[in-house]
């Protein structure tokens, strides 16, 4: 328990109960809905636990003013499997804010959790949050920059302008410049193997196989086929799309990615959840995903970057993509000990937008 503004708060694990309370509590704090269907699948349907590990506060009356989850999973460290939890969808009512809120539920969830196995928990906090991470002892592994590449400007222009004839015929004369000057593909160099990109309904054994030989080497979150099927082709936030990009002689995977098309009006939107390129600049793969969906009429494609890929980073540039000024950061907390932090903390990790509980 604790005391905010003279008024008695306690921190406790949610009660069945209590799901459409919770709910109400995200729309009051997101203004947004959290549909029936998304919150199951999010929390009651994952291949990793039964019943959700939320922590919700509430006053004197009994009224539920913030919440706090931890998303269970595991994660993969040199071929060991580690009972693992992802920290999310925190949310405090706003006459409740600056009471300390934040920093009791995330200590009462961890509290919980120590004795049932779980070995480190980490987030994605932007620029606000990050500092109250650092303060409750948790570990800044890498930042993450969000990049993106536009396509088209029909859709931008659109909404910009408000009129749709306009955006229309400015955009009919700007798109041709800025695809001479700005090309998604690179020339193929003399020798290089010719490869195509594939679209598929989901991955095979084969895109299975080359994913857990190069996830190997580093860190990484669980990407086995029921969490793919729980993550993607079960979720009601698609449409998603399984893409391969493989050598046409020999049919040896070079990349492998799921994106999601995000529909904003005319202007359509496609996040790089997962990129997994045996080229570490991703060049010809990138290239040809980017052709696939401007030939497809979207606008614009977004991916991250993380700290330590100076290279993929340099080819993203190349290639016109833009950084956002906001900036993320990837943070762990070991359950275990300090020295386990420190080697969870080392990784190196595999990081890319699908890792986390929003995309």
């Amino acid at each position: 328990m604790s005391r905010g503004n003279n008024l008695e708060i306690t921190a406790e694990r949610i009660r069945n109960d209590e799901y459409s309370t919770y709910r109400e509590l995200f729309k009051q704090v997101f203004h947004k809905e959290f549909p029936v269907g998304e919150f199951q699948w999010k929390y009651l349907q994952t291949p990793f636990y039964d019943e959700p590990f939320i922590y919700v506060a509430k006053n004197e009356q009994g009224e539920m003013i913030g919440a706090r989850s931890f998303f269970p999973t595991e994660v993969v460290a040199e071929g060991k499997k580690i009972k693992a939890l992802q920290a999310g969808d925190t949310m405090v009512r706003k006459d409740d804010r600056g009471k300390g809120l934040f920093k009791e539920l995330t200590l009462k969830g961890m509290e919980d959790v120590k004795d049932l196995g779980y070995e480190v928990i980490f987030n994605f906090p932007n620029e606000h949050s990050y500092p109250g991470y650092l303060k409750l002892g948790w570990t800044s592994v890498a930042s993450i920059d969000q990049y993106h590449r536009i396509l088209s400007f029909r859709g931008i222009l659109i909404k910009k302008l408000r009129i749709r004839t306009l955006g229309k015929l400015i955009s009919a004369v700007a798109d041709p410049v800025y695809r001479l000057l700005k090309p998604v593909s690179s020339k193929k160099k003399a020798g290089a193997s010719i490869c195509e990109l594939e679209i598929l309904d989901a991955f095979s054994d084969r895109e299975m196989d080359f994913m857990e030989k190069q996830l190997s080497k580093r860190v990484h979150q669980v990407k086995s086929r029921p969490y793919l099927q729980w993550r993607y082709t079960k979720s009601p936030r698609g449409p998603y799309e399984f893409l391969c990009y493989r050598c046409s002689d020999n049919n040896e995977v070079k990349g492998i990615a799921v994106t999601k098309t995000v529909s904003r009006g005319e202007h359509q939107v496609i996040d790089i959840l997962e990129w997994i390129s045996i080229d570490e600049t991703g060049e010809g793969f990138l290239g040809d995903v980017l052709t696939y969906y401007r030939e497809r009429g979207c606008q614009t494609v977004k991916v991250w970057c993380v700290g330590d890929q100076p290279v993929f980073r340099k080819q993203l540039e190349k290639m016109g993509f833009l950084r956002r000024s906001t900036t993320l950061h990837f943070v762990v907390k070991s359950l275990v000990s300090e020295n386990h932090q420190k080697a969870m903390a080392k990784g190196p990790w595999h990081l890319h937008k699908g890792d986390g509980d929003t995309a």
